[in-house]
């Protein structure tokens, strides 16, 4: 076990990747952080997202609607989310925890093409997971990848105002508010809005000194 700093392999070097060795450390946990792993998405994954997508007690948190669908229909819903086939700006992956090699949840960028480099992120975490820091880390893995090696200049999201935790776990990542989208959504018989969030790169490498 190294008793490196975790954080340590994920701080750019000011010469880029000087070394082969450096390259080689860099390509070995830019998608790495201190709980979790971001990876692509396999057969079984897909299945425990749309599982964790269909409950009715978070899909309130990721979605405008309720998904009234089938396992089936959302588990086809996830080969076309977490497809990486044909992606520039992008990336989709499970989020595997180091600890247990179990899949927590996931992730996707798309959008970030040129000129304008503007990608979109958005993130679930399965609800036994929740509150457990997976996805804060899962965060900050995502948007150290956008701007180390998607090369992005602005990546945003969405989220519900009522949304207080993600609103947190997003700002903790270094995201900000930008703008409010009056009355976006609707549930429990009543309009809410939508915030829409968004870090920079100069934000985020100001950020890391």
């Amino acid at each position: 076990m190294s008793d490196k700093d975790p954080h340590a392999a994920h701080e750019p070097s000011p010469g880029g990747l000087a070394t082969p060795e450096h390259a080689s450390e860099y390509g070995s946990a830019v998608l790495t952080g201190a709980r979790v792993r971001l990876r692509a998405a396999e057969p079984a994954d897909l299945e425990r997202l749309a599982s964790w997508y269909r409950d009715a007690e978070f899909t309130v948190l990721q979605s405008e609607t309720f998904q009234i669908a089938s396992q089936a229909e959302t588990v086809e819903q996830m080969k076309k989310w977490f497809s990486n086939d044909g992606v520039r700006g992008g990336g989709n992956f499970a989020v595997e925890s180091l600890d247990s090699g179990e899949v927590v949840g996931g992730v996707n960028i798309w959008g970030g093409r040129l000129p304008e480099r503007a990608g979109t992120l958005a993130i679930q975490i399965g609800g036994p997971f929740v509150g457990k820091g997976f996805g804060t880390d899962a965060l900050r893995v995502a948007v150290d990848f956008a701007f180390r090696e998607l090369g992005l200049n602005r990546l945003q999201l969405t989220v519900a105002a009522f949304n207080s935790r993600g609103i947190k776990a997003y700002q903790k990542a270094g995201f900000v508010v930008e703008g409010r989208r009056r009355q976006a959504t609707f549930h429990d018989g009543r309009f809410h809005d939508q915030l829409l969030m968004a870090i920079l790169f100069e934000e985020w490498a100001g950020s890391r000194g």
